[in-house]
């Protein structure tokens, strides 16, 4: 499932993608929120924010490369609307939507400010000009400025209609009522170029093409296409005449090719084409006669969808193909105009949901508030696939939070943070490796000075806290996510209950032995690998199960897995030594993740947990071991070989004040990349008196 953040499409060529949605784990209950059922799943709508009087308060917005914040362009509105979604995502982190105040209103001019908004490189966003005189600048600290061009820009009505970045760095505005085009370079420098006509809603959004840098302008009223050469600041007509008719196609998209633009039909009776290729521009289809038929679409695998505004069905495109399909209200403007599962309601009281794999339809319904019209002004993807809808005449934000994570994005987005890419067949040691290496086991929740959430082993929790927030987790989430992984890349996976040996180093001198109940869950892929990515200091690879004779991982690691019995165990060799690590049952029983949260919350979350009891982070890479205990951070290296490892102790909390706590966190970004954000409040304090060797084999 996935929509598109923008209203109209083609306004940014980096924010105009696929994205997909997720779901929202934690449950406010201070929000009005309404949850819609499909089958068992859940999508849940609700208000978020301050509520804000007025109408045509923003029109659009831009998410800034920075960090992820969406800031909402004023129309009427005095100030800017901030989205922080990380700041929501975080546990107590609020709703993250707010407004800046800021000079906006200038020279008397208070209404229809600026429309749409485009995201730049430096991590600021512009708002490009509607009837205002400058272009406004946010800068990714949410300063605001309003950038003057060596000519003021005339106070004119509607001058640009969306907009692009180009490879350049440069913004560009889409002429509307404009005779040229707008240009701000990285330097903030305003200027126009170009000579067009002098006619009014000329062209409706500028499409971006990579292939050969220019942004395509959708005809609205012109006549022809525009195509403007970013890299010589030039403007070309391009195409046959289309005719003087008004409002022939609102916005356009880059289809799945990457190289043909189609343009949507407003009062047009066809779809508009245009091969980037050769420029050679035509039109296919041929639509029922009708206004405003479509406002926006957006790409989904093979197809490109058409959102209907007055329509009463949604326009699919495939190559040349042009069909229609559903049957829906002849309301105007009933839903909005990005989307292709979730389309922002203008006028309707639902949002329009599609099922690009079946082009099945759902109406979802809003929760509550008086009717309205205009009420949002585009839907915007978040990182994790949420979706925010600016609010227009609605009072407050409404954010769609869908109840999955697709295989593909939670796929993607793994490996993405595991560095590992998809040029080729990914092997499952490349993923072992890395994900030791880039995930560490870690307790922070246990150290932040509030108690401990209830075990959630979901695939979507585990996806918000591992991969969206750069976290690590303790062994069961760090497992079960890998489990996530491997089988959504198609891999038969299995949990193992396994029974932890236990000795001096973990506390328990003089009595070591296997636990008597199992307290860890490795794994078991394809039936023929061992793989281990939360124990303590797991092997570097997976290992061949089964297999008595000894395994070197590429970290040196020597193991085994013997047969005592009707039983297993894993064995490593510590100078010369063969020593036990973990033990199973032969004839198992599989666990699931569901399974695994009472377990968790018994291991780890109790108050007799060792777990918990003092602050640790760990990750490994094949020669070095980089630990946090405590106020220690300990870096060992060579991890595994004949010379005698050089071991590297520095004490962060020499210091016994609050800045001890600052060094920590300071230590768990440089080493481990966990943002400083997930880190505030953490009580070095908070530890339950560990035994103090207990965490001394890390």
């Amino acid at each position: 499932m996935s929509c598109l953040d923008s209203r109209e499409t083609g306004a940014d060529p980096e924010r105009l993608t696929e994205r997909r949605c997720f779901r929202e784990y934690k449950n406010d209950h201070h929000h009005h929120q309404q949850q819609l059922q499909d089958g068992g799943k859940a999508t849940r709508l609700e208000y978020v924010g301050p509520e804000v009087l007025g109408r045509q308060k923003w029109l659009g917005a831009a998410a800034s490369r920075a960090d992820g914040v969406l800031w909402a362009i004023p129309g009427h509105a005095g100030g800017v609307l901030r989205i922080d979604p990380y700041e929501s995502i975080v546990p107590g982190g609020g709703d993250g939507v707010s407004v800046v105040e800021g000079k906006v209103n200038r020279g008397g001019i208070n209404r229809y400010k600026w429309l749409r908004g485009v995201s730049r490189a430096d991590g600021s966003c512009l708002g490009l000009p509607m009837h205002a005189d400058g272009v406004l600048k946010i800068e990714s600290d949410g300063a605001i400025k309003v950038l003057d061009g060596a000519e003021r820009l005339s106070r004119d009505e509607y001058k640009w209609h969306g907009g692009v970045v180009g490879a350049n760095g440069c913004a560009y505005g889409v002429p509307c009522n404009a005779d040229r085009v707008l240009k701000v370079d990285q330097d903030d420098r305003v200027t126009c170029f170009g000579s067009l006509d002098a006619g009014g809603t000329k062209w409706y959004g500028g499409i971006y093409s990579a292939e050969n840098e220019a942004m395509y302008c959708i005809p609205f009223s012109a006549s022809r296409v525009l195509k403007v050469a970013l890299d010589v600041d030039a403007c070309l007509e391009i195409g046959p005449d289309l005719g003087p008719s008004l409002a022939k196609w609102h916005g356009g998209t880059l289809g799945p090719d990457g190289r043909t633009i189609y343009g949507f039909p407003a009062h047009a009776s066809s779809v508009l084409v245009v091969d980037t290729r050769d420029d050679a521009v035509s039109e296919i289809g041929a639509l029922v006669e009708g206004r405003y038929k479509y406002g926006g679409g957006v790409v989904a695998g093979n197809a490109v969808y058409g959102i209907p505004s007055d329509a009463t069905s949604v326009l699919k495109i495939v190559g040349r193909v042009v069909a229609t399909f559903g049957s829906l209200d002849p309301r105007k403007n009933k839903v909005g105009r990005d989307g292709i599962v979730y389309c922002v309601p203008c006028d309707a009281e639902e949002v329009l949901a599609i099922d690009p794999r079946t082009d099945a339809l759902r109406l979802l319904a809003l929760p509550g508030g008086r009717p309205l019209v205009d009420k949002f002004q585009g839907g915007y993807a978040d990182f994790a696939g949420r979706i925010w809808c600016v609010p227009e005449n609605a009072r407050r934000v409404l954010r769609l939070t869908p109840d999955e994570v697709c295989d593909e994005v939670f796929v993607d987005a793994y490996l993405d943070r595991l560095g590992v890419r998809w040029r080729r067949r990914v092997t499952l040691e490349e993923i072992v490796a890395a994900h030791l290496e880039t995930i560490p086991f870690e307790n922070i929740d246990h150290h932040l000075g509030r108690p401990p959430m209830p075990s959630n082993l979901s695939r979507v929790f585990l996806f918000e806290k591992l991969v969206l927030r750069r976290r690590g987790g303790d062994c069961f989430e760090l497992n079960v996510a890998l489990y996530y992984l491997l089988r959504a890349l198609g891999h038969r996976v299995e949990m193992i209950p396994c029974r932890v040996y236990a000795g001096k180093e973990r506390g328990r001198p003089g009595r070591a032995g296997y636990r008597a109940a199992p307290s860890h869950h490795a794994l078991r892929v394809d039936n023929n690998f061992f793989v281990d990515v939360g124990f303590g200091e797991p092997p570097l690879g997976p290992l061949r199960y089964d297999d008595a004779e000894p395994q070197t991982t590429p970290d040196g690691m020597r193991s085994r897995i013997l047969r005592t019995g009707d039983k297993l165990q894993l064995e490593w060799c510590l100078e010369g030594r063969w020593l036990p690590r973990l033990q199973w049952d032969r004839d198992y029983s599989a666990k699931t993740p569901e399974d695994l949260e009472p377990e968790r919350d018994f291991v780890v979350n109790s108050h007799f947990s060792t777990l918990c009891r003092k602050l640790v982070v760990s990750r490994l890479t094949p020669t070095r071991k980089i630990t946090v205990a405590g106020t220690n951070l300990k870096i060992t290296q060579p991890r595994f070989s004949a010379d005698q490892p050089a071991i590297t102790v520095l004490d962060l909390g020499a210091c016994r004040d609050a800045r001890r706590a600052d060094n920590v966190r300071a230590a768990l970004l440089q080493h481990f990349g966990i943002p400083l954000r997930e880190t505030l409040g953490l009580d070095l304090d908070a530890s339950r008196s560990a035994p103090p060797a207990f965490w001394g084999h890390l």
